[in-house]
């Protein structure tokens, strides 16, 4: 008896944690590809082709770079933008880049709705950028 009540409320719990740990894992997912993309942008990479901006969301990989294909989770391709604090880009001023999507919970599920996922880097350039500030397409 006591085990049938306790069960429901031991799998919800265990649904919602699991969902919420999918959320973290994305949030964490664009803070390392901000940082990743900053360290680029600092020491300026050119890209082999296009804006450096696209060129970094190609690089971003997993659920963030493709968008789940699912009604839950990473919806599309992340957003990328570079840009300058300072509003100057020389060598000791700060570079930022920012990586940012939707992450929708599983519909139906314990946690309703949405979230918005954003990481975001900051680091100092090394090297004269060759690129401008923007987001990409």
């Amino acid at each position: 008896m006591e085990f049938a009540i306790i069960l429901p409320l031991v799998v919800v719990v265990i649904l919602a944690l699991a969902d919420f740990g999918r959320a973290l894992f994305m949030f964490l997912e664009a803070e390392h590809a901000a940082s990743d993309a900053a360290r680029v942008a600092a020491v300026n990479v050119t890209p082999p082709s296009g804006s450096l901006q696209n060129y970094l969301q190609s690089l971003v990989f997993g659920e963030l770079g493709s968008g789940s294909g699912g009604a839950a989770g990473a919806q599309g391709k992340a957003k990328l933008c570079i840009d300058f604090p300072n509003t100057t880009s020389n060598r000791g001023d700060p570079v930022r880049v920012r990586v940012t999507d939707t992450f929708n919970f599983v519909p139906g599920g314990i946690i309703p709705g949405s979230v918005a996922i954003a990481g975001s880097a900051t680091m100092r350039i090394e090297q004269t950028p060759s690129y401008s500030a923007g987001c990409s397409t």
